[in-house]
């Protein structure tokens, strides 16, 4: 068995019946992964059956959940993990932790490769993206506590935005770590970022990319 060469908290939210679907698969695929992780926390609306730290959380607001995800965490280093999806047994090993943040490489379940380059990031400060963010993402603790997640929709890109503004480091990782499964149905996919689209737009234009964008 590996070795963390840091301490590691992975995460996942879980609510509206998604343990009971997801569950047990995720849990599996947490408990194959080489190195293990210090620390493992599920965020969920009402009582699960799991071996894992498990908080309750009433507001149904994804930034809410990994708020309390983040504040929780006792590691070096915080993973998101989403419950519908599947981390290869090298999820956490070998991470560059001379990075503040590391921007994974994924495929998704047509086994087309995306994330961990340049081009996702840059993807992040334009107008014209829908969903930024699609690559998981590591961060130190330290910085993720100062800047924590905005209650809008796809709330990723924000904190990254703050996060390179206020000098973080970025590892673009090759290495394929994550296998994302597109769910349409899921809380990020419909109600919470397709409701929020004109504000993040406009928060993007003002706060970002100046007045003229």
């Amino acid at each position: 068995m590996k070795l963390l060469k840091n301490t590691v908290t992975i995460y996942t939210v879980a609510f509206n019946g998604y343990w009971q679907k997801y569950g047990a698969a995720w849990t599996a695929h947490i408990k194959n992964l080489d190195p293990v992780p210090t620390e493992v926390i599920v965020v969920s609306d009402e009582p699960i059956d799991t071996e894992f730290k498990l908080i309750i959380e009433t507001d149904k607001c994804i930034s809410s959940f990994r708020n309390a995800a983040i504040k929780s965490a006792t590691s070096d280093w915080i993973v998101l993990c989403d419950i519908d999806d599947t981390p290869l047994t090298n999820f956490i090993d070998d991470l560059d932790y001379d990075f503040d943040i590391i921007a994974y490489t994924l495929i998704d379940q047509f086994n087309n490769v995306a994330g961990g380059r340049e081009k996702w990031w840059n993807n992040a400060f334009s107008l014209k993206t829908g969903n930024p963010i699609n690559s998981s993402s590591a961060a130190k603790r330290e910085i993720l506590q100062k800047t924590l997640f905005r209650k809008v929709g796809w709330e990723d890109w924000l904190l990254w935005l703050d996060l390179k503004k206020n000098g973080a480091t970025v590892k673009f990782d090759s290495t394929v770590r994550l296998k994302y499964n597109y769910n349409p149905t899921s809380y990020s996919n419909t109600t919470n970022s397709k409701k929020n689209t004109q504000e993040i737009k406009e928060i993007k234009s003002k706060e970002f990319l100046g007045s003229n964008s």
